[in-house]
């Protein structure tokens, strides 16, 4: 065994490896929000739009995870993910190097953008896609490993907005 030797640094496909892991764990939260939506609506072809929105999910988790099988063959662990208003904070270990970097919402939402009109088929070049809504922090809640998941909060949100507003027209 040689004594005093170094691993490798970092390597800019290690950093793509890393945010494209990001993005497809993103895009498939927002797939998994969509496919929730389309169950309680009453649509003639919701059968239809559901295997199709099914079929997406699918290839954007097999893509994640090939993605994840590559990242552990060259060493690479994301150690801690965390959500702001900035955007998502990410930790890794890669072949012994500790670093972090922070993707952007704004940067997050143009890439999920672009995989899921890749996978669908879709030329954004034609499509309006500013009129999409933003991919949006939402509340944190600690989990045991470190990772934040997002609060399922919206109805608190909806209290407290309505409190507010109540008090400021009494106020007022």
């Amino acid at each position: 065994m040689k004594t005093g030797s170094v691993p490798p640094l970092p390597e800019i496909r290690d950093l793509s490896l890393i945010q494209q892991c990001n993005i497809y764990e993103l895009l498939l939260e927002a797939l998994n929000r969509d496919l929730q939506s389309l169950h309680g609506l009453e649509l003639k072809m919701g059968a239809l739009y559901l295997r199709g929105l099914e079929s997406v999910k699918e290839r954007v988790q097999n893509l994640e995870q090939q993605i994840r099988q590559d990242m552990k063959r060259r060493g690479i662990r994301i150690t801690e993910q965390q959500r702001s208003n900035q955007g998502v904070h990410v930790s890794y270990l890669c072949r012994g190097y500790h670093d972090r970097f922070t993707l952007s919402w704004t940067e997050a939402r143009s890439e999920a953008c672009q995989e899921l009109a890749r996978q669908i088929g879709v030329d954004l070049s034609l499509a309006d896609v500013e009129t999409a809504p933003p991919l949006r922090p939402t509340p944190l809640i600690p989990t045991d490993i470190g990772i934040q998941r997002p609060a399922p909060n919206r109805t608190a949100r909806a209290e407290i907005s309505r409190k507010n507003s109540a008090s400021s027209s009494v106020s007022g």
